[in-house]
């Protein structure tokens, strides 16, 4: 202590740090940092911050070294780049290993598996890391290659499904179920990822989800329209795979009654509520006309009742639900096999807007999905 004037003390304190030229331990940090940090040199990933390597002590002999195995020490600033002094989250204790490399050239390293970047604030809900082996349906990388049939237009539409990504979404709220009524419109299509079999759903103009390719969805789509206000002869007769059909009446209602009673073995119709049409389907099972094969229908004339109807003799097909690869494109134009609009083709290579299904895999040792 000394006096230089009245009133004022000066005290003079050596803070100098030296190591012993003869120490007889090795000191050990104990540290704890956010994972997967960038190494020192900012070329790939710090050894020592990935959790494989957490609870492993590294005998680490330069500051670069330091660096190099885990990092640069990170302290945090707030949003206007000031620094946080005392935040829980600055990494203190590689400093402290920092600053002591800086005198010597021996000390263990260990850090603990934490990760403190799970701390850190966020504007989204936090969620814990999957176990590993985890897979994961990226359903955002995904392209689902659903391309319908428009004979009318001779062309394919592909279409963009509803992901139905939560069970409150299906009837009964369990996995199985189909998508309920309130999601989507009409002419949409959907797929149930809640489920291992992810089901695609076409929502019919019943304004109900039937599975795709299923009998309930043949039965949507009908292979012949005669549109409303056709009226034909009474008693009038037409052969449908080989079984005739006589009406009862002039009116297309009794042109359907006349059908169903038949008992056509996977045939029916129905008169549409919306639009008054005669719609005649196939239900899609693998019977179909004899001559022709499954799913189809021959129309044969009887006493002039195919002509009043405007339905053309001959072998129809019924809708088709394909799945094939792009280079076996489906023959379904006019002049090839002519199938009905809403036959869809499920592109299942990912040329041109196919199926591309993106499946990844998660690891514990990384932190992180790979596909």
């Amino acid at each position: 202590m000394a006096l230089t004037s009245p009133g004022v003390e000066v005290n003079v304190i050596n803070e100098s740090f030296y190591v012993p030229s003869d120490a007889g331990t090795t000191p050990l940090f104990i540290v704890a940092s956010s994972s997967n940090k960038t190494n020192g040199a900012g070329t790939g990933t710090a050894a020592g911050t990935s959790s494989a390597n957490a609870n492993t002590a590294y005998l680490v002999s330069s500051q670069r070294e330091l660096t190099e195995t885990f990092g640069d020490p990170k302290f945090y600033t707030d949003v206007s780049g000031n620094s946080i002094h005392g935040y829980e989250l600055n990494e203190y204790g590689l400093q402290a290993a920092y600053s002591f490399l800086g005198v010597a050239n021996r000390a263990y390293v260990l850090r603990v598996n934490v990760d403190t970047s799970d701390l850190i604030g966020s504007a989204s809900a936090p969620t814990a890391a999957p176990t590993d082996g985890t897979y994961w349906f990226d359903l955002a990388s995904s392209s689902y290659g659903i391309f319908e049939w428009s004979q009318t237009d001779q062309k394919f539409t592909a279409k963009t499904p509803t992901l139905i990504t939560s069970v409150n979404d299906l009837v009964g709220n369990v996995s199985t179920g189909a998508p309920k009524t309130s999601i989507g419109s009409q002419g949409d299509y959907a797929i149930n990822t809640t489920h291992v079999s992810n089901k695609i759903y076409k929502k019919s103009s019943g304004n109900a989800w039937v599975h795709l390719g299923s009998s309930a969805w043949h039965l949507t789509l009908p292979v012949i329209t005669v549109a409303s206000g056709t009226t034909v002869t009474n008693a009038a007769t037409m052969v449908i795979n080989g079984i005739s059909v006589a009406t009862g009446g002039t009116a297309l209602s009794d042109v359907n009654t006349a059908i169903n009673n038949a008992n056509i073995t996977n045939v029916s119709s129905s008169v549409n509520s919306t639009t008054g049409n005669l719609e005649i389907f196939h239900n899609g099972l693998l019977v179909g006309d004899s001559s022709g094969g499954a799913n189809t229908i021959r129309f044969e004339e009887g006493s002039g009742l195919l002509a009043e109807l405007g339905i053309t003799a001959g072998l129809k097909n019924g809708v088709k639900f394909l799945q094939a690869k792009h280079t076996n494109r489906p023959t379904w134009k006019t002049a090839d096999e002519n199938r009905p609009n809403g036959s869809v083709w499920f592109k299942t290579t990912s040329a041109n807007s196919g199926a591309n299904i993106v499946a990844k895999l998660y690891s514990t040792a990384s932190a992180s999905f790979s596909t």
